[in-house]
């Protein structure tokens, strides 16, 4: 999936991935790759597996925005899908089964 930082690198949103072949002690030949796919299906699928904040997701695959360190959209996502409830249900649970040795 895309994941550019700076908006200029955004106009590109095909799949990246890079072929690394090396050869013994001599430096490596570096191809880097872009390739189409289809983000309606990926999506789709996303939603379906039922993928954590799907919204954002969506978002940075039709867009290039990432929203990794965006704590506003990130707070609102939380609390839109009830992860904050989901979580800490998560911790109780793993306290419980892992309780802390003092």
């Amino acid at each position: 999936m895309p994941f550019p930082h700076w908006t200029r690198f955004a106009t590109d949103l095909r799949a990246q991935y890079a072929v690394i072949t090396t050869h013994g002690q001599q430096s490596p030949d570096v191809d880097f790759r872009k390739v189409d796919y289809d983000r309606d299906a990926e999506i789709a699928l996303a939603r379906h597996r039922q993928v954590p904040y799907p919204d954002l997701y969506a978002d940075q695959l039709t867009t290039g925005r990432v929203h990794t360190h965006d704590n506003n959209a990130i707070i609102r996502a939380t609390k839109r899908w009830g992860y904050h409830d989901r979580l800490q249900h998560i911790i109780a649970v793993r306290a419980q089964q892992h309780p802390t040795q003092e």
